[in-house]
This record gives C-alpha cells, sequence and structure tokens, in this order.
C-alpha cells in the first residue's frame, strides 16, 4: 500500500509455484463476510480483522505455523518484544470516549503503550476533520477515503466506537462512489473527533508529564557523552534500516541520554514513529538527531 494492494500481492505471490505452501494472512479493518471471500478468492489462507484481539491473532498464526521450526533471533524475542521502559505514566481507568479496559485488552494490558497511542492519536489526527473537507473540496476523493480508513482503525484500537463509527460512515460514502454524501457527514464526524481530542488532550496536560523541575533548562552534554550517543545512534540507524524490531529496544538508551537536552520534540517524533514501525519516518528523525547532536557541539 499505496502502491500495490494486499489482493493483488497476495495473487502475484500464488502466482508463483514455489510459494504455494507459503500461508498469507490479511489483517485488515474490513470485516464483511465478502472481504474473507475476496481474500481467500486472492489466494490468502485466513483473515484477520482490526481492531487486531492478540489472543485471536496468537491463535491464528499458531495454527497456520503448525510443527514449522520458526528461526530464532539472535536475541530474546520476548526482550525485543518488550515494552520501552521510557515512560513510566499509563492511563487512568476511565477516559471518555475512549473505552480503556476495550483498549488495554487490545494493546495487551500496557498502559503506557496505550497513553501513547492515544497522545499521538492527538498530535497525528488534530487538523483531520479540516483535511478531509480540504481533500474533498480538491475532489482527491480516494485520499479522504483513506483518511477515513485509517482513523476508524486508530478510533477502533483505542476503544473510541462513536468516533470509529463516524468516521466508517464516510469511508463507505466514499467507497461508493458518494462524495456528497460524505461531505454531509463531516459536521457529525468532527464532532466525535473533537470529544476524543480533548480527552487526549487531557492526558497529555496532565501534571504528572510536567518536566522536573531540575529538566527546565536543557542539559548540556559532555564530550564523552556525545561519543556515547553517536555510537547508539549507530546502532539505532542500523536497526532501523533493517527494519528490524531490535531498534525499539535500541531507542531506549537514546531517549534516555538525550531527554531535556534540546532533543525532545526529535525524541518523540521518534518513537512514534518506532512504535508505528514507520521505519522510513524512524530513519529520518535519526538522521536529524544526528546532524543536531553535532550542531550542539
Amino acid at each position: 500500500m499505496p502502491e500495490m494492494d494486499g489482493l493483488t500481492a497476495a495473487s502475484l505471490i500464488r502466482s508463483e509455484a514455489r510459494f504455494d505452501d507459503l500461508p498469507i494472512l490479511a489483517m485488515t479493518a474490513h470485516a464483511m463476510s465478502s472481504d474473507r471471500e475476496k481474500s481467500m478468492a486472492a489466494g490468502m489462507n485466513d483473515h484477520i480483522t482490526k481492531p487486531i484481539d492478540p489472543d485471536l491473532l496468537t491463535q491464528t498464526l499458531a495454527y497456520w505455523l503448525g510443527d514449522k521450526p520458526r528461526q530464532q533471533c539472535p536475541e530474546d524475542e520476548s526482550e525485543m518484544m518488550a515494552e520501552p521502559a521510557v515512560d513510566s505514566q499509563g492511563v487512568p481507568d476511565e477516559l471518555p470516549p475512549f473505552d480503556i479496559p476495550l483498549a488495554l485488552v487490545l494493546t495487551n494490558g500496557k498502559r503506557t503503550l496505550l497513553r501513547r497511542l492515544i497522545l499521538s492519536f492527538h498530535e497525528r489526527y488534530n487538523q483531520a476533520a479540516a483535511t478531509l473537507r480540504t481533500l474533498n473540496e480538491q475532489q482527491r476523493y480516494e485520499d479522504a477515503e483513506r483518511l477515513a480508513h485509517t482513523i476508524k482503525g486508530v478510533a477502533a484500537t483505542l476503544g473510541a466506537e462513536a468516533l470509529r463509527g463516524a468516521a466508517d460512515a464516510i469511508e463507505l460514502a466514499y467507497h461508493g462512489g458518494n462524495a456528497e454524501k460524505a461531505a454531509m457527514l463531516f459536521d457529525p464526524f468532527e464532532q466525535e473527533l473533537q470529544i476524543a481530542l480533548a480527552a487526549a488532550a487531557s492526558l497529555a496536560a496532565a501534571p504528572s508529564d510536567a518536566l522536573p523541575v531540575n529538566a527546565q533548562a536543557h542539559r548540556k552534554l559532555t564530550g564523552g557523552e556525545r561519543s556515547t550517543i553517536a555510537a547508539q545512534l549507530s546502532t539505532l540507524r542500523a536497526d532501523i534500516a533493517n527494519n528490524s524490531l531490535k531498534a525499539r529496544k535500541s531507542f531506549v538508551p537514546v531517549n534516555e541520554a538525550l531527554r531535556y537536552c534540546g532533543f525532545d520534540a526529535e525524541l518523540e517524533a521518534l518513537e512514534s514513529a518506532l512504535e508505528q514501525l514507520a521505519f522510513p519516518t524512524a530513519l529520518e528523525c535519526v538522521d536529524r538527531l544526528s546532524v543536531g547532536l553535532v550542531g550542539k557541539e
């Protein structure tokens, strides 16, 4: 995506006999029976819908992996997949319109991860309503449909059911070729979006997010610290370039070393990119950090 969708990719893979026994699973926000049939027709073996149920995903993967040996990573897999200990804060038990208990199930009970997802939602989609209107005015209907689809998936993961439904209605209207109907749904969508954004903003503005007193001023790095951080950034960059999940672990010492040194915005952008496995974006963030580290000398 967006150059090739999963159905086309699956069909091309199945066109080669050497991949006959390769399991292919669809992971999609489309949950209708007809969507599952399309996946099967394209040569996929199974169909997993979003928001992802971690237990069901694990069971499905285990089923299709069967007794085949799994390749072991050089480092302990549980350590690689562990949530980086970069934020000791979590989320409250209630934060309407987000269904926190449901969202915690979908994030394997990781409160710090859920917190980052909610804050990232606010950062990425606070202008989504205006963007939708602009895309519609420019008749960029496919882009508008894609944005609505993305927000629908994010809202589902965060348990924001009303927002998910509003975004889904817009996506369906565009998918049916009815841009006029989609535009009529902007107001209720924006209303639900603003409610969710306000809740996310309250989380970001919580007293626990305030900087420590001794961190209000940017801390200066020593020459030795710069050398160590440069090496850590090099390791992190290599992991990201290899699309490795180890990048999340490699990020931890970099984040701890550069916090409150004037790089907080870059670190937050990098953390968000790694959380979403957006490796090209993460690579750009690391390069900006590297350049900034030299510039701070």
